[in-house]
């Protein structure tokens, strides 16, 4: 079977972030916010894979994506802020966002 996509079928999504990291340019950003994500769902899949936890926030790991961090993270922060303060507000919008009960 093969399938055929065209162009149309996915959103264009161009990154935007209203906050730079720790003075960081775009393209340091964009990776931090990518490494973050992919920290998170991995962590999510260890944690609910072992402790039979759901955790803070209810995601399937393959749904936490870069986009869905920038767009959390968005909602909050704009400027330079510190890494701390990035994880402490993307963590804080998941759990209100997909609480887990």
């Amino acid at each position: 079977m093969t399938l055929f996509f065209s162009s149309s079928s996915f959103p264009d999504w161009k990154p935007n972030p209203q906050f730079s990291i720790e003075g960081a340019d775009y393209i340091d950003t964009l990776r931090f916010v990518a490494g973050f994500s992919y920290a998170l769902s991995y962590s999510k899949a260890y944690t609910a894979e072992s402790a039979g936890d759901d955790g803070f926030f209810c995601l399937e790991p393959n749904q936490v994506t870069s986009k869905l961090i920038m767009d959390l993270a968005n909602k909050r922060l704009s400027g330079d802020v510190t890494s701390e303060e990035f994880s402490i507000v993307v963590i804080e919008e998941l759990a209100k966002t997909f609480p887990c009960r």
